[in-house]
């Protein structure tokens, strides 16, 4: 028998030929001829053009697609024309993983399937420029079965319900994000990584790599950035989903994502978990307030906010979240109106302090979804234990924690964009509210960017000029101001606080500091009132006096602290003058030196006695008034507008309101040591000469 083989063997090694199996390019170049028509010229300039348009596409985001097919030279790029239609990637899928399957025919498999995936996406009119991976329609019956039957018998389920076909996940996502939809982005990469990664499932290097899920998805034409969108979308609702270091697949046992989402699913009919997670995370708002003295957190009615004289912020609970257009009868500004005019059964008094920040409607639902999944996420994190999790799935889970957690913190930055407050410009109607949407500002708090939005709109008074206080004084509170001609800063305080009219000033010391400023700040008629430090209730005169101008006097502001309007300080401060004038000459007079008074002109005021007797020089000097002013003053030479302003609202104006006959004199010394051009001198000589000075007024030489 032995002798027999090895006869055997020697004649057949003789005439025998040596086989092996074909190629990856043999086997496709088998499929090609069996399935596809040569090319004619016009084809083949079409070939052409789709190659170059994806090797411009990979070449242009070299840090997405694969180092080969990115590559600058032309390999790739001849790669897709000899594939054409096919994609090479698709190839390289059926060969080097599928192909590893028992039972898969490494040419006659492929060349069935390919077959299947032609004609589906024949009958489907499908106009893709090269079939990828991501365009092999596992919802057609024969694709599914062809694929299938070397799989395990679990994926026909998991692909009709996550990957293709109606109701699978991936086409949910795509029909709810429009972005996504449009160009059916999550169904291509639900089938790019089943066909990468379903081969591999049972060995050591699972997943598809993202760079060549990308390969597989992306055509030209694509938003690229829509793709890390729809794998996250998947990773949160998909229940056979797996993710691990960039690697992607889809497995036949649930995933971990499958629990938490159980959890979180749940949550929807536990709301008030969810607004109690978003309340706790808002208290860490009450840290950084901005220009406002408190931040209340989600209070659960009025009764729960302070009466207090300070601006304070309310971020209102979730629950009170409005729509843009919502107006005056929505729930949500019932409930302000509410909580401004009271304060539980009894009035509010300082209704001008408070400012609302409320959530955004349509913004609150992606922010209680994604608390949702975070709660889900969390409860799978502290059970990890009773679930058994393996240390991939514990990893898993802490990483979703920990981005679910910085999504939350985002999207409440998101949500709560409406800055709600009482505004009244009729005092005899009452206020109304306004809604403005506060930008996002970088890394601010919510309150630092409601006190920037309002600080810009003077909604938040934080520095409150003389004038204005003087105009509000004048007008908002003109009727009091004319009656009473007189009011403490306290109660002025308790007006700014009480009437949403008036300016919402943050807080006491800003009425202060108008109050200090005023004594420097130059006034007009309709803005100027005088201080003083109180008011003798017997004699009705105002102590410590001070009418404005009056730059080198500082104040002590309190509550006795009275402002006063301007006629009335003026008589007591003029009589306060005359009958110091006075006391002056009479104690020059009693020392027998009247040039000691200084330089004023008397003049008498009785005649001699009936007896003809002259006075005394006592009695002349008590029985005399004052009949002449003089004075000089030095002009600031840069802001001699200003100064000769003040000059002749201060002094001239009130010499000629007493009656007085004026005479003006002004001198003007200007010195330019590169000495004046012609053109100055002749312009400031016309101009003096047309002005009437002095015939002497010119230059000189030095």
């Amino acid at each position: 028998g032995q002798l027999a083989l090895e006869r055997l063997q020697n004649v057949i090694r003789r005439v025998a030929d040596q086989w092996r199996p074909s190629s990856k390019d043999e086997s496709f170049e088998i499929v090609r001829r069996r399935l596809f028509q040569a090319p004619n010229a016009e084809g083949l300039t079409t070939i052409s053009a789709v190659a170059r348009s994806f090797t411009n596409l990979y070449r242009n985001n070299t840090a997405l697609f694969p180092r080969d097919a990115a590559s600058p030279n032309d390999d790739y790029e001849k790669r897709i024309r000899a594939s054409y239609p096919l994609h090479p990637e698709l190839l390289d899928r059926l060969y080097e993983d599928w192909s590893t399957l028992e039972r898969f025919q490494r040419t006659r498999g492929v060349l069935k399937l390919v077959s299947s995936i032609v004609h589906e996406l024949w009958a489907s009119n499908d106009a893709s420029p090269l079939i990828l991976p991501g365009n092999v329609p596992l919802d057609a019956t024969t694709v599914n079965t062809d694929l299938t039957q070397y799989l395990e018998d679990q994926w026909k389920p998991i692909i009709d319900s996550d990957i293709d076909g109606p109701g699978s996940t991936a086409q949910q996502i795509d029909l709810d994000r429009p972005n996504l939809g449009q160009r059916f982005v999550t169904q291509r990469i639900a089938r790019t990584i089943f066909m990468g990664a379903a081969p591999r499932i049972k060995s050591t290097r699972k997943g598809l790599d993202k760079q060549y899920l990308w390969l597989g998805t992306a055509v030209p034409g694509d938003t690229l950035g829509n793709f890390g969108s729809a794998v996250e979308l998947l990773a949160q609702r998909s229940t056979y989903f797996y993710e691990d270091q960039g690697h992607y697949w889809f497995d036949t046992q649930p995933s971990v994502t499958k629990t938490a989402n159980d959890y979180a699913e749940r949550l929807r009919e536990d709301i008030e978990t969810v607004w109690n997670e978003i309340t706790r995370r808002l208290q860490g708002e009450e840290r950084v307030r901005g220009v406002f003295d408190r931040v209340h957190i989600a209070p659960s009615s009025s009764a729960d906010i302070p009466d207090l004289e300070d601006t304070r912020l309310v971020i209102a609970h979730p629950r009170h979240a409005r729509r843009k257009q919502d107006g005056a009868d929505s729930a949500a500004h019932a409930w302000v109106r509410d909580a401004i005019e009271s304060k539980g059964a009894s009035q509010r008094i300082h209704r001008n302090t408070l400012i609302f920040l409320l959530a955004d409607k349509s913004e609150l639902e992606s922010l209680e979804a994604a608390t949702r999944s975070y709660l889900g996420w969390k409860r799978v994190q502290a059970t990890s234990d009773s679930l058994n999790l393996s240390a991939q799935q514990r990893k898993q889970t802490d990483d979703w924690v920990s981005r679910l957690d910085q999504t939350v913190s985002d999207r409440i930055r998101d949500t709560f964009v409406w800055a709600v407050y009482p505004e009244q410009f009729d005092p005899t109607k009452p206020f109304e509210l306004v809604a403005d949407r506060v930008p996002d500002s970088g890394g601010r708090s919510l309150a630092e960017r409601v006190s920037a939005k309002l600080g810009r709109e003077d909604q938040l008074i934080t520095d409150f000029g003389a004038p204005i206080l003087g105009a509000t004084l004048h007008h908002e509170l003109g009727a009091l101001w004319r009656d009473a001609g007189e009011i403490t800063v306290g109660e002025l305080w308790g007006y700014f606080t009480r009437y949403t009219y008036l300016p919402r000033l943050v807080r006491r010391e800003v009425l202060d500091s108008a109050i200090e400023q005023s004594l420097s700040a130059v006034l007009v008629d309709n803005e100027r009132f005088a201080i003083a430090s109180g008011k003798d209730v017997e004699t009705g005169r105002y102590r410590s006096l001070l009418v404005a101008p009056n730059p080198n006097t500082r104040i002590q502001v309190t509550d006795s602290t009275l402002l006063i309007e301007t006629e009335r300080a003026q008589k007591q401060a003029d009589a306060d003058r005359i009958a110091a004038a006075r006391e002056a000459t009479m104690n020059a007079a009693a020392d027998g030196d009247l040039a000691a008074v200084g330089p004023v002109d008397f003049v008498g005021t009785s005649s001699s006695s009936a007896e003809g007797d002259d006075p005394s020089e006592a009695e002349s000097a008590l029985e005399t008034v004052l009949v002449r002013f003089f004075g000089s003053v030095k002009i600031d030479s840069d802001r001699y507008a200003r100064d000769i302003g003040n000059v002749t609202r201060e002094v001239i104006d009130r010499l000629a309101g007493a009656g007085a006959r004026l005479d003006i004199t002004i001198d003007i010394q200007a010195t330019k040591p590169d000495g004046f051009d012609e053109s100055e001198v002749r312009t400031i000589g016309e101009n003096a000469r047309v002005l009437k000075f002095d015939p002497s007024s010119g230059f000189e030489k030095s």
